[in-house]
Formats: structure tokens, sequence, C-alpha cells
């Protein structure tokens, strides 16, 4: 069988290790290792003109869109998601693939569906609409972003208003996309639902994801004896993603627990535009943005954490929140989207959405029982050893039901 993927991660081209390929490359590395008779074809956008690379048995096509062409897409999408689709056609041609995999419906690869003959399934990461519904957190607004921004208009422009309108625009895509998909894979039950509203004409699979392989070897979590607090999270600089719940949430516990805590954040390199909105400084409450870090990291901080905490406005299944699980560590996370699936028979704490006090309860709380911790990452790991097992062959029967094999 032969299967293109329609990516935004390249996977395991030119990778230094498995680890480097993030969890497209370890599901790569799974299916490859159990399916003998599988040739995957790994198409994606690259920033440099390189040649089409072939490695165990897949064929890496990195589509470089040359620099005309990439002023033209930044005033444009709709021209960028032309010359894009042509050359995925070109490559379709050439490579004669059994069933075509669109990884997430935030980019324009689904509209290659209505372009050929060949099954095209989609694979549900995000939702846009719904996500859409949440972009601007309460309270926010155009004058409180450019009273935060000190009222400089090309720099609201620029990170807050263009922004805005390309996730409105990528919302609207994702409604033609999805009107007419054929197969849909998902994980949760809000995505399912969602689903059913904004593609009633498709068929549904239940598919869970690969987690990095870093994450997966590495050791489970223990509890700390020790009196300091350690709380992580994983953000990205998307203002729905909850940083000013985690600022008010940190204030909250360091005047209850004092100076003897730390909240790590990976994936950011500053709290600038919060720290404005709240009037909370990081450093005062002693949050830390950190930075991107690797897999390897992300798996040992996790380990010297207490407690993993998920504050976004609107998520599906964040790998972050089940890596986080695998692991062990005590999660506490905001009960929206689909996180009611991934948190469930007490595989962690759901709180509801933009509630500092109710987190900072369930933190200090997690900190302070012993016994209650331990019970939440016992229940976390077994829940989420069995969501990950067998991902290769789950996704495998759905490419054979798909095709009638």
């Amino acid at each position: 069988m032969k299967v293109l993927w329609l990516c935004g991660n390249p996977g395991l081209f030119r990778a230094k290790s498995l680890d480097d390929g993030g969890w497209i490359g370890a599901l790569q590395t799974q299916l490859l290792n159990v399916y003998t008779d599988l040739q995957l074809v790994n198409v994606f956008e690259y920033p440099d003109n390189v040649d089409v690379f072939q490695q165990d048995r897949v064929i890496y096509y990195p589509v470089y869109i040359g620099k005309f062409d990439r002023i033209k897409s930044f005033l444009s999408i709709e021209y960028h998601d032309r010359i894009f689709l042509h050359r995925v056609q070109e490559i379709i041609e050439a490579e004669h693939p059994d069933i075509i995999q669109c990884w997430g419906s935030e980019l324009g690869f689904g509209l290659i569906a209505k372009q050929v003959s060949v099954p095209v399934v989609m694979h549900i990461q995000g939702l846009l609409n719904p996500y859409f519904d949440a972009f601007c957190p309460p309270a926010y607004s155009v004058e409180s972003l450019l009273r935060a921004l000190r009222y400089n208009l090309i720099v609201y422009l620029r990170r807050q208003w263009r922004p805005y309108r390309l996730f409105k625009y990528n919302a609207q895509r994702e409604k033609e996309i999805l009107s007419s998909m054929p197969y849909v894979l998902g994980r949760t039950e809000w995505d399912k639902e969602c689903v059913s509203i904004l593609a009633p004409q498709a068929r549904y699979y239940y598919c869970s994801e690969s987690l990095r392989l870093a994450v997966v070897k590495c050791s489970k979590w223990k509890r700390h004896n020790n009196n300091r607090l350690v709380v992580s999270s994983i953000v990205s600089a998307a203002i729905y993603k909850g940083l000013d719940v985690i600022l008010r949430t940190a204030k909250l516990i360091k005047e209850e627990y004092g100076d003897d805590f730390e909240w790590n954040i990976y994936g950011i390199n500053d709290a600038h535009l919060h720290e404005r909105l709240t009037g909370i400084f990081a450093k005062d409450v002693n949050v830390y943005p950190r930075g991107r870090v690797s897999a390897q990291m992300v798996a040992e901080k996790l380990t010297l954490s207490d407690v993993y905490c998920h504050q976004s406005y609107i998520e599906n299944s964040p790998n972050s929140v089940c890596e986080a699980q695998y692991i062990g560590v005590p999660v506490v996370a905001a009960m929206v989207g689909g996180m009611d699936t991934l948190i469930q028979d007490e595989a962690g704490i759901m709180v509801p959405a933009n509630d500092a006090y109710r987190s900072a309860y369930a933190i200090l709380r997690l900190k302070r029982e012993h016994e209650y911790a331990e019970k939440i990452s016992k229940k976390e790991i077994e829940v989420a050893e069995l969501r990950h097992k067998g991902v290769e062959m789950q996704l495998m029967n759905i490419y054979k039901e798909i095709l009638g094999k």
C-alpha cells in the first residue's frame, strides 16, 4: 500500500535522531516497523529548494515556493493554496498513491479532495471554527490590546489584527474543506460532534495519536517529598492559550503558598503582552517562560514537576496533556473542547475555563494530599498507555476499510 501524507510536519526528513521527528516521526517509525509492505510519501512545504529524498520506504517531497510566489502568497492565501495544490497534484500523478491523508484542517491541504479521484481522509487536529469563537478571551478587546501594546498601531496590526484576519479566513476555508471531505479521523467526543455539524456527509473514525519517543521512553513520575511546589505548562503565543489565567492563578498560589514554588512555561520566551493585560508581572508571581525545548527536555522537566497545568480557552486533545498523563505527572486542565475525553475516570482534574481560584485550589491540593496525587498519577498512566497503544494498527485498519481491503 502506498499512502501519501499532506503534512505541515516533515517527519524524519533530515532528522538527526528519531526524536527530531516529533509525534509524526514517531508514528512513521511505528508504521514502517510493523507493516513492511507500506510505502509513505510525505509532502510538505519547505523553505529551501532541495531535491526529493527517499529513505526507509519514505519518499519526501519538500515543496518549495519561490521568493516571488511567497510575496504573492503573503498578500493572497488563495494564491498560495493554488500553487501548492498544483504541485501536490503533480506529485499525486507521479506517485499514484492508494490513499491520501491530510494532517489537520488548519491549512489548505484538504482542498485536494475536490481535485482527485484518490480517497482522501482528514485527520482532525484542532478545529478552527470553534477555536475562532474563543480567539479573544473574556475582558480582552481591541482597546485593551492596543493599550497593552502602548498604542503602537503598526505592532497591533502585525501581531494581533493580521493573525485574527488570517485565522478568520482559515476558519472559512476549513468549512469548505470539511463540507466535501468523505472521511475524517478524530479522537474526542468533542471533535466527533463538531464534525457531525461541519461535515455531516463524512464518515468518522476514531484514531489516537502517537507520542514523541522521548516521552514514551521516559521514566514514570514519582511524588516529590520536598516542600517546593513546581508547576509546568506548555503554551504557544496565541492569546486564547490561557497565559493570562496562568498569571492570575500563580498570583493566588504565591499569596497562599509563599515563595517556595515556581511555574515553568515552555514554548514562549516572554509574557509581556499578558503582563500588561493583567497587570501581573511573571517574575513577581514566580512564573518563568523557558522558551522552546526539546522533547527530551520536556520529558525530564515533567518528571521533576508536581503538577502539569493546561489553561487554554479552547482545545481538542493537546499532546502536551497526553504526554503529561503518559508520564504520570498529575494534570489540572480547563474543561474545554475535547478535554473531558482525555481526562476521564479521574485521570487528572478538570476545572472551569478562566477560573484561577479553582485552578489554584486543585494545584495546591495535589501538592498537599499525597495519596490523592498518587491516585491521579496511577490512573493517568493507565488511561494514557491504553489510549496510545497500537495507533499504527488503528490507522492501517482505517486505511484498509476505506479501500475495501
